[in-house]
């Protein structure tokens, strides 16, 4: 497969030249979820709302749509998920008379066309339809279930310090899966996020949350990190990403690198943050939470 830029984006589903296929990423198609979908295509997905059952969660309005759409399927058995990167969004192809997606369920009208990146769903289905049982890319995926931490620990100087929470005065009323702005209705209980707060601290207090440490699985040594975060106080505090490596087992401290910071104004909705590592031993990834004049609240969640 070649990837190239062209006008448009586009992409064959599945392989369908033995010889190798052409995969265009053109103008304004360069985002990640965009190339994600692309290439889902070109692994073998189609549109989720092509899916053979997409009539029980949506209503395709067909006469505000430019083309007719095929009930074409690769399903693997996963449920319908409104959160896939390959749904469209409400008013696409629209021929400008309305919403040609409706969904049954209005709390997720907003949410199909979510382009932050692929859903847990879409990444279930794709081991599903080429049989992995397991990912040597992530080291742990956490969505802090049943109030657990995923093995994290944090501590903290003066009295800052990370809680977990379902929702933040000043801030986000939900976690991020309810995109794009964490202030809407879920379809499920609402679910847990990591939260520091600075309002009742003192210029430079700190907070650390620290991954388990995790050995390297792969030949070529880069990590990728990624996890929403939610910044809703002051643009001078920042939140830094810290990796701790160690030099054998024995090893207890490690050794400390910044690889990344996080500041400026704030945000209206949880954003997506990746950060590029390179180790080459065992290690810790580290967020640390810094304040600087004013008072901040600001909420970290999903790290994988």
């Amino acid at each position: 497969m070649t990837a190239f830029s062209h006008f448009r984006c586009y992409s064959y589903i599945g392989k369908v030249k033995s010889n190798g296929q052409d995969l265009s990423i053109g103008s304004y198609c360069d985002s990640i979820s965009t190339v994600e979908h692309e290439f889902l295509h070109a692994l073998g997905f189609y549109h989720e709302q092509s899916r053979y059952d997409r009539d029980d969660y949506v209503t395709i309005v067909n006469e505000n749509i430019q083309e007719g759409s095929n009930k074409s399927t690769t399903t693997q058995g996963v449920p319908y998920d409104f959160w896939s990167v390959m749904h469209y969004g409400e008013n696409s192809f629209s021929n400008g008379n309305g919403s040609t997606i409706l969904t049954k369920d209005p709390k997720f009208q907003d949410v199909i066309g979510q382009r932050l990146e692929v859903s847990p769903k879409d990444v279930l289905e794709l081991n599903l339809l080429y049989q992995c049982k397991s990912t040597i890319a992530f080291q742990m995926q956490c969505s802090f279930p049943d109030e657990t931490m995923c093995q994290m620990t944090s501590c903290s100087q003066s009295g800052l310090g990370w809680e977990m929470v379902t929702k933040v005065k000043g801030g986000p009323v939900s976690d991020h899966t309810s995109l794009p702005s964490g202030s809407g209705e879920q379809g499920e209980d609402a679910g847990y996020f990591m939260h520091v707060s600075t309002a009742s601290g003192e210029e430079g207090d700190s907070a650390w949350l620290e991954t388990h440490r995790m050995s390297l699985n792969r030949e070529h040594h880069v990590q990728c990190p990624q996890f929403y975060y939610y910044h809703s106080g002051n643009m001078s505090d920042h939140l830094n990403i810290w990796i701790r490596e160690f030099q054998d087992e024995l090893d207890l401290k490690g050794t400390l690198r910044l690889m990344g910071q996080i500041t400026g104004e704030p945000t209206k909705h949880w954003k997506l943050h990746h950060v590029s590592l390179n180790s080459t031993k065992h290690f810790q990834v580290g967020l640390r939470f810094v304040k600087e004049q004013e008072a901040l609240e600001a909420a970290s969640q999903s790290m994988t």
